[in-house]
Order: C-alpha cells, then structure tokens, then sequence
C-alpha cells in the first residue's frame, strides 16, 4: 500500500477533521498494514499446502487480507481528502468544530464531523441539528436538547482524553 497524505489545500469536497482524528486513522492504517504483511505470509504458508479450494487457512487468509484491503482503501481515501482542524489553534470563545462543550447538568458534547462520531465520547457531528444549534453559541448562552433546556458553562479544546478508549489487539508475528 502506498503512502497516506494529508491535503493541504482547501476544497469544497473536503471532510474536516480533527488534528486528534487524524492521527487515530493514520495509526490504524499502519496498523493495519502491518497485519495485512502477516496474513500474506499466512496465506503463502497456506498456499505451500496444496489444495487451495479446500484450504481453510488459505481461504481464511484470502478473505482477511480482502477485508483489510477494504479498510486500508477507505483510510487511504479518508486521509487523502481531509482538512485538518487543530482544535488547540481555535479559540474557546464560542461553541465550533474541535470543541467540547460542558453543560449545567454536568454532561458534555464533544463537536466533530461525521468521520469522528466513533472515536470520541459523546461525540454530536457539526452537521446534526443539534451540531448546528451549538455551533457559534458562547458561554452563558442556552440551548436546547432532547427537549431539555442546557447552559453552556465551558468551552475547551477536544483532546485525546476524550476519544473513546479501544482495546488494541495486536497480532505476533
């Protein structure tokens, strides 16, 4: 596979994505390579067997590989048309893309595009109705949510303490 880039110029088609995101989907891709490399050994281990029709390892190699070629393609076309938002570089004056809001009720919101919803915790998407109704709100303000009315009383960057905590497994090779 061949080496992921970051656009660098602005484009309409462009997924934003956090500086934090970013690096989570860059670390699976290697991740992702690496295991790729053993189970292509794997399948030609298999494969020096004999029979590849009724090769259980050598089919269940294949489609490991096919899967991860699946995975490592949507990372590859993922990073390659990005803008990457650097929450730290924003200002915490009002609710915007990066941010992690903190309500009244003690509860929080962090706001990130739809790419970012399965990596930090209680993500909401800058393109959701409640996304747009934070978006530009400033400490102080209220807004409403699941028909509950919430005062924002912080704003601060996201950061990788917020995203949610995966088990990594890793294979030995």
């Amino acid at each position: 596979m061949p080496k992921i880039s970051i656009a660098t110029t602005p484009s309409i088609a462009q997924k934003p994505l956090t500086s934090i995101g970013i690096d989570i989907y860059r670390d699976e891709f290697h991740q992702k390579q690496t295991e790729r490399q053993y189970w292509v050994k794997e399948k030609e281990k298999a494969a020096a067997l004999g029979d590849r029709s009724e090769n259980a390892e050598y089919i269940s190699a294949k489609e490991m590989i096919r899967n991860l070629d699946k995975r490592l393609k949507f990372l590859q076309n993922l990073l390659r048309t990005v803008r990457m938002i650097d929450p730290n570089t924003i200002s915490n004056n009002d609710a915007r893309f990066g941010k992690k809001i903190h309500f009244d009720n003690n509860s929080f919101l962090v706001l990130v595009g739809s790419h970012e919803l399965s990596l930090f915790t209680n993500s909401v998407s800058n393109n959701s109705l409640v996304g747009k109704a934070l978006l530009g709100k400033r400490v102080g303000e209220s807004v409403t949510i699941s028909n509950q009315q919430l005062k924002i009383v912080k704003i601060e960057s996201a950061s990788k303490c917020d995203t949610i905590k995966k088990e990594n497994y890793k294979i030995e090779l």
